[in-house]
């Protein structure tokens, strides 16, 4: 990607995290950047293209981060696996807009191109641990342990039921999150959870 197009995603990323992407403007956008607003035009045929272009970056740089823990040859698999446990409980706050996608399932409407990215997001999700396993003699080509493959939708769902907890009480409520990822954990890893005294 031309550094000029990823700096206008990183841009708008920025101004669709603080004001939402409904009250964000193209021309406050370009005003960021220090750009003629024709200039983004450039890259991006609409704020909903540039909008796209963001939430497709954000998967990206989630997959990366997967990957990178599983290709890290200084960690156990029990390691890799709390790596990715806990970079997937991090999901909801690092990429926040994919996240906020979510929420818009339980609209009346919700949009097909808002289904079709999170149907990217969970499939190439998937394919990466697929890859994982299958390099580790864990499992069939292209597919994932269906206990991964359940936290994987899981982990989504939980940090959604927290996302709307949230705001709606306004409080911070603990996290289910993480009591699933340790049985998870323990479930892939076959130690035992620790104690909670």
């Amino acid at each position: 990607m031309k550094p000029k197009k990823l700096n206008i995603i990183k841009a708008a990323e920025k101004r669709f995290t603080r004001h939402g992407v409904k009250k964000t403007t193209l021309n406050e956008i370009a005003r960021d950047l220090r750009l003629a607003k024709p200039s983004l035009y450039h890259y991006f045929k609409s704020k909903e293209a540039l909008w796209f272009a963001v939430l497709d970056n954000q998967i990206n740089e989630f997959i990366a981060a997967i990957k990178e823990i599983f290709e890290n040859t200084s960690l156990s698999h029990e390691e890799k696996i709390t790596a990715y446990l806990k970079e997937k409980a991090s999901f909801p706050t690092r990429f926040s807009l994919i996240f906020a996608l979510f929420e818009n399932i339980f609209k009346p409407f919700p949009l097909e191109e808002e289904i079709t990215v999170i149907r990217k997001l969970l499939e190439k999700e998937e394919n990466a641990l697929a890859r994982y396993f299958e390099s580790r003699g864990k499992g069939k080509k292209g597919e994932v342990p269906g206990e991964l493959k359940s936290f994987v939708r899981l982990g989504h769902a939980v940090g959604l039921v927290e996302l709307i907890e949230n705001k709606l009480l306004g409080v911070e409520t603990p996290s289910s999150l993480e009591s699933a990822i340790t049985l998870l954990q323990y479930r892939l890893t076959a130690e035992p959870p620790p104690e909670n005294n």
